[in-house]
């Protein structure tokens, strides 16, 4: 774009290309520049030499704040997929505890029908209250029909 400018800057600076001269100057200013840098405040620019060297100076300036907008983009994709990744995996570990325990006190028959029940139930808080169940029901089977009617009445799950 810089040598498109110098040499449209040459061309036109020659006498009765005034009118034209203002045209493209106006052109850039107005209709290019702000359509292809979104957001970013142009000086006043009465020239093409005024426009190309606004550019020359403000280019290096304005990849730097894109790649810094652009690393801060990924920073927060980053933390926010990390965090999603956690809580997915703070799930799992309450659903392998909450297994080893069924296991241990109704046996592995009781665990094994469980865990499809339990991997469709995605919040800490309702993983807790099964695992209090685990203790109130004297029977595996009584467990595993209260975890099935919880699952079937929870939107959520």
């Amino acid at each position: 774009m810089m040598d498109v400018l110098s040499q449209l800057n040459h061309w036109l600076n020659t006498p009765g290309n005034e009118a034209l001269h203002h045209a493209f100057t106006e052109f850039l200013r107005l209709v290019l520049l702000p359509a292809r840098l979104p957001g970013i405040e142009l000086p006043i620019m009465h020239e093409l030499s005024e426009v190309r060297a606004m550019l020359s100076e403000r280019v290096k300036e304005w990849n730097q704040q894109w790649e810094q907008q652009g690393l801060q983009r990924g920073r927060q994709e980053g933390i926010r997929e990390g965090r999603q990744e956690g809580k997915r995996e703070g799930l799992d570990a309450e659903r392998v505890l909450l297994l080893r325990q069924t296991r241990r006190r109704f046996g592995a028959l009781i665990a094994a029908q469980l865990q499809p029940l339990l991997a469709v139930v995605n919040d800490p808080e309702s993983l807790a209250v099964i695992g209090e169940w685990l203790i109130d029901y004297n029977t595996g089977e009584e467990l595993l029909q209260q975890v099935e009617q919880f699952v079937k009445q929870t939107p959520t799950n």
